[in-house]
């Protein structure tokens, strides 16, 4: 902010020495200015927030790639595992527990990520 200062000890000086005269112009250049810097900073915060977004959503798919991967490997071994010990009734049942559960994690991540 110290060029924004700058500017504005030299406008009232120049208004000052030069007069009502060059008033409007002075003040319109001074205002320009403030545009520009008010435009200048508003730019910095939006670039920050998008950065930012872009660093959580980087963070989002690669959590959801994890979350896939672990529902697939879950569907797939459940059943594997489970079918010499407890025979095919509890095999079903199991896999069908195991698919609810991938199904409601599933549910659950789309929501959350809806909202946030």
């Amino acid at each position: 902010m110290p060029g924004l200062e700058d500017d504005l000890r030299a406008a009232v000086h120049a208004d000052r020495e030069l007069g009502r005269d060059y008033e409007a112009d002075v003040v319109r250049a001074l205002a320009e200015r403030l545009d520009d810097e008010i435009d200048r900073r508003v730019q910095e915060r939006i670039d920050a927030k998008l950065a930012r977004r872009s660093r959580e959503r980087a963070g989002l798919d690669l959590l959801a790639v994890l979350l896939v991967l672990g529902s697939i490997g879950i569907a797939l071994g459940v059943p594997s595992a489970t079918h010499g010990h407890v025979g095919a009734a509890g095999t079903f049942v199991l896999t069908l527990v195991a698919w609810m559960a991938i199904a409601a994690i599933n549910v659950a991540w789309l929501l959350a990520r809806r909202r946030g």
